[in-house]
């Protein structure tokens, strides 16, 4: 599998699914509305943009995950192809380093330690 994050669940799973949760992206490309109000991260789990792992433990998360990902069929694929050219080239780049396996280790993350660390990446993108 490319890179995963497992971050502890905003909400302990009422809308995550489990009190944690597994991306299939790095840490900085987790979506923020996963972890947004709670309208915004109930709308984020009903239709994620991506196959998102949920469990009781980081490993249950990760397994989760993995089960989603070889259980996407040919629709999915499509939608996600849809997804994927109409991303600008910097984006592409990032998905391109993601499926070919030149992304970081999984790293897993308590809530707070993962908004230092969004906030660590915003402070060094804008600074």
């Amino acid at each position: 599998m490319s890179s995963v994050t497992v971050i502890e669940a905003r909400y302990g799973g009422t809308y995550e699914g489990g009190r944690w949760v597994a991306f299939p992206v790095p840490p900085d490309r987790v979506p923020d509305a996963a972890f947004g109000d709670d309208n915004t991260c109930q709308e984020f789990y009903i239709k994620p943009p991506f196959p998102v792992g949920a469990g009781d433990s980081p490993e249950a998360a990760r397994a989760d995950l993995e089960a989603k990902r070889a259980a996407f069929d040919d629709e999915s694929d499509l939608e996600a192809l849809r997804r994927v050219l109409a991303l600008t080239p910097e984006r592409r780049a990032i998905l391109e380093k993601m499926l070919t396996n030149e992304v970081p280790a999984p790293r897993t993350f308590g809530f707070g330690e993962w908004r230092d660390f969004q906030q660590e990446e915003w402070t060094a993108r804008w600074a």
